[in-house]
């Protein structure tokens, strides 16, 4: 007779494995969306002269080149991240040889970061590091099991104090990414006006910051890894193609009952503010792969979710406010300007493309602040 906890346990499990299947499905629906797209637009443009469907289809592609493959190039072309060997924990049979091997790895992995252009002023440190690793791990393997928990301290020891310093500015750049690219949504979903238009800007950005991820750790998973990726990207786009008309129903009402300018702003905010939201989630899952030191198992997969569910919920505050400042100051100014003529419009509505402008190609110039700051 099984206990009901086990039931429990095998209903969530039964619901994880659907919910797998689901988002493997959402990268099949994402590419049927808009291929169906593009397939409208080109009957559309044939309609009026064959060449111009044709013209069409070529823009199409360039544009689906420039903002999507060639950052999905950028991905592949990074070195595949070292496999991490097996670490398992004190109470699960951890030996002095897992500490060894976990060692070299890391050294292996200090080695390959020497090429990263991020860490072009750390040399000197991670070559210190790779020396301090070596002699560690020929302390563990004399020690043997006998001295395990001397060879646990200090490996936390080098952990903490040599490695951990040497990949902070990149945890740092990464953080970065992640929140301009979520805020870069948010506000660019926010002030669309199509739900589909909204998709493209969330696969774009999303794999846009995946992409800029890889560079700035110089790996990228594997096959398998970068197939999840896909996959968790897909599912995000789907989700935001089909929050457009929700939030927008939820905005109305929310504007009914506050009035004023929030009927004209709660939609395009609840709207913008969960595709933000989605990009910070995928952004955090995305930095633990790209940045893994420990082999991806079950549970190391539970634990990084339940890590990127905690971050994103922080940085959420910094992206939504920053959201609401700059949403609310273009939408209301627009609204505004109409109201006090059509110079003030014109200005406003300037201001706010140059806004929205230069959220989007932030994405291809590196910024000296972190947007972030004020946040951590």
């Amino acid at each position: 007779m099984t206990l009901p906890s086990q039931d429990f346990v095998r209903v969530l499990r039964t619901l994880w494995r659907l919910l797998r299947w689901m988002m493997w499905g959402s990268l099949a629906l994402v590419l049927l969306i808009f291929a169906g797209q593009t397939y409208n637009m080109y009957a559309m443009f044939s309609a009026w002269h064959p060449a111009l469907g044709w013209l069409f289809l070529a823009a199409a592609a360039a544009l689906v080149w420039w903002l999507i493959g060639m950052p999905i190039l950028r991905f592949l072309h990074m070195p595949v991240a070292l496999r991490p060997p097996e670490l398992p924990p004190r109470e699960q049979g951890l030996h002095a040889t897992h500490l060894e091997r976990h060692v070299k790895f890391i050294c292996k992995y200090l080695q390959r970061q020497r090429r990263n252009s991020f860490l072009a002023d750390h040399v000197d440190k991670i070559d210190t590091a790779i020396e301090t690793g070596q002699v560690l791990a020929g302390a563990i393997k004399t020690r043997g099991d006998e001295g395990l928990d001397e060879s646990l301290r200090q490996v936390e020891l080098f952990r903490r104090q040599q490695v951990d310093p040497i990949l902070l500015p990149l945890d740092e750049e990464a953080e970065r990414i992640i929140r301009t690219e979520a805020l870069g949504v948010g506000v660019a979903t926010a002030v669309s006006l199509n739900g589909t238009l909204d998709a493209l800007i969330v696969l774009w950005r999303n794999v846009n910051m995946v992409s800029r991820l890889a560079r700035v750790y110089y790996g990228r998973p594997g096959p398998r890894g970068s197939l999840l990726i896909l996959r968790d990207v897909s599912t995000v786009v789907l989700i935001s193609n089909y929050l457009d008309n929700l939030t927008d129903t939820a905005g109305n009402l929310l504007g009914k009952w506050l009035g004023g300018i929030a009927a004209v702003v709660a939609g395009p905010l609840l709207n913008g503010g969960a595709n933000a939201v989605m990009t910070l989630r995928l952004g955090y899952l995305a930095r633990a792969r790209c940045r893994s030191m420990q082999r991806w198992t079950d549970e190391h997969r539970r634990s990084v979710l339940m890590r990127a569910l905690k971050s994103s919920a922080d940085a959420s505050t910094w992206v939504l406010r920053e959201m609401t400042s700059q949403v609310g100051g273009i939408v209301g100014g627009v609204v505004g300007g109409m109201a006090s003529g059509a110079a003030g419009a014109g200005a406003t509505v300037a201001k706010g493309i140059q806004t929205i402008r230069d959220l989007f190609l932030g994405a291809f110039r590196r910024e000296s602040g972190d947007p972030g700051e004020s946040a951590t």
